[in-house]
């Protein structure tokens, strides 16, 4: 392979792993946290994203948050989130995701392999997803965090997420305009390089929505029955609260 082809394969691998990142998923806690010792920072502004971190001494990857509207109904960004099977249509670095565990249509388990930047290895963990919904379902929280899990030991040749945490926290502004509101606190482990850290901080956040946003167009009527079954304003219930471990 010509020195040229490995430049063009390391950042398009950088990409795709930035884009990864930013869907995978900081607890609101953690970044609530850590905002108290101090600044948000605006980042990158692109696309109707707005993106901001927050640096520790401490890590080496700064918390993340990032802010857009969507034109699309808040429960059906839900069901797009909580559809892990079909994460790799909105995300090209997922070469691998599917639910292991699924106790309800938010507390589910499941198994992600991620495409890091060459030459590096892959990446691979087990997330675990739930809900917190307020407002009269108006503003609902959809969390995720990486979790152990019995039988699923980090596979061969791939490095296994120390920490991937976050949430999507969703506002219903209209009956097809929500506001997301996305945090991050990852860390990928293993070897990385500066470049491509530099690279995803700025740009994970911001694939992660603009992928959610898509997804929404191309998914239009696909989440009926989910969008029938939780959204309070066509049936009146709530949803269930899943507890972080």
């Amino acid at each position: 392979m010509t020195p040229q082809a490995n430049r063009f394969r390391a950042s398009l691998c950088c990409r795709r792993w930035a884009m990864c990142v930013g869907w995978l998923v900081v607890t609101g806690i953690a970044a609530t946290s850590a905002a108290k010792t101090g600044d948000w920072h605006l980042i990158n502004n692109e696309r109707g994203v707005k993106v901001y971190s927050l640096e520790d001494p401490k890590r080496r990857v700064p918390l993340l948050k990032a802010r857009a509207t969507i034109g699309a109904g808040l429960y059906h960004l839900l069901g797009i989130l909580a559809d892990v099977d079909r994460a790799h249509e909105w995300n090209p670095a997922v070469t691998k995701s599917k639910a292991i565990r699924r106790k309800s249509d938010f507390n589910v388990a499941f198994y992600v392999r991620i495409a890091a930047p060459w030459p590096c290895s892959d990446r691979d963990g087990i997330v675990s997803t739930g809900v917190k919904s307020r407002k009269g379902g108006n503003v609902v929280i959809a969390w995720f965090r990486d979790i152990r899990l019995k039988g699923w030991p980090a596979r061969s040749g791939l490095v296994r997420f120390p920490r991937l945490r976050g949430h999507y926290r969703l506002t219903r502004l209209g009956p097809k305009k929500t506001r997301v509101d996305y945090r991050l606190d990852a860390d990928a482990g293993g070897w990385l390089p500066d470049w491509a850290l530099k690279y995803a901080v700025r740009s994970m956040p911001r694939d992660a929505v603009l992928g959610l946003r898509k997804q929404s167009k191309r998914t239009v009527g696909a989440y009926a029955a989910f969008i029938a079954r939780h959204d309070p304003s066509r049936r009146p219930v709530r949803l269930p609260v899943t507890p972080r471990k």
